[in-house]
């Protein structure tokens, strides 16, 4: 938690200072302020919070503690034969990542589209490209489909299918449906922590899996308990029972 704490505060810290200085520094002795040239203070901007990664490496790791999921519902596994297969998918969606984007996407027309209006695309240089990128990152996140069957776990971007989370049926070892808390799993979006990693769209219903080698992925799921059930059926054959364990 620590290194987390430290890496964020780093962060934060370094792009609130980038974009101060990116901002300040072309604009000094610059009478009109439409001539502007922000040039490689953007991309600055964007890799400044690549400082929060010396905190990261200079704080000693430590091991989290599992989080004991709250409001945990009681979920029975499905019972399949052997003849049987199930397949089980469901597309969620963020309207948080989904403002963040349109949000993000219209300042950059505002900040990009008047020196390319003026002077093309020679104005703005290679500087769009990773504004772009940023804007793509976020809208990975806007909606994404997951997936269940005899595979596993998977998670699925809607944007370029790109994958998200694949996780084996046995590297399953236990799973709940309970209610996220987001300051639990270190906030909102793609979280990724020592021990543990989520996709929390909002607080409210998701699905906690707990995997053999002890870590923890957390994702949002309206009516979370169906897909619970058919995760424990599917790992039930190999999971000993707690009378065979006795």
């Amino acid at each position: 938690m620590r290194r987390a704490i430290g890496a964020t505060a780093g962060a934060t810290a370094a792009f609130v200072l980038s974009m101060w200085l990116g901002s300040t520094v072309p604009s000094l002795d610059v009478t009109d302020p439409f001539t502007v040239e922000l040039g490689a203070w953007v991309l600055a901007t964007f890799l400044a919070p690549c400082y929060g990664l010396i905190p990261l490496f200079l704080l000693p790791p430590g091991a989290s503690p599992p989080v004991e999921p709250q409001e945990t519902a009681k979920v029975e596994p499905l019972v399949l034969s052997d003849s049987q297969a199930v397949a089980w998918s469901r597309t969620m969606s963020s309207w948080l990542f989904i403002g963040t984007t349109i949000l993000t996407a219209a300042l950059g027309v505002l900040l990009f589209a008047p020196p390319i209006m003026r002077d093309g695309f020679t104005a703005v240089g290679w500087t769009l490209i990773p504004y772009c990128a940023a804007v793509l990152l976020v809208a990975v996140f806007c909606a994404y489909r997951v997936s269940i069957d005899w595979r596993g776990l998977r998670v699925t971007s809607l944007l370029f299918a790109i994958p998200l989370k694949r996780i084996a049926p046995e590297q399953i070892a236990q799973v709940e449906a309970a209610v996220l808390e987001p300051t639990q799993w270190g906030g909102w979006g793609y979280r990724i922590m020592p021990g543990r990693s989520a996709i929390i769209l909002r607080r409210g219903p998701g699905m906690v899996i707990t995997q053999r080698n002890e870590k923890q992925f957390a994702i949002s799921l309206d009516r979370p308990e169906e897909p619970a059930s058919i995760l424990l059926g599917l790992i039930a054959p190999s999971v000993p029972s707690a009378e065979a364990r006795s």
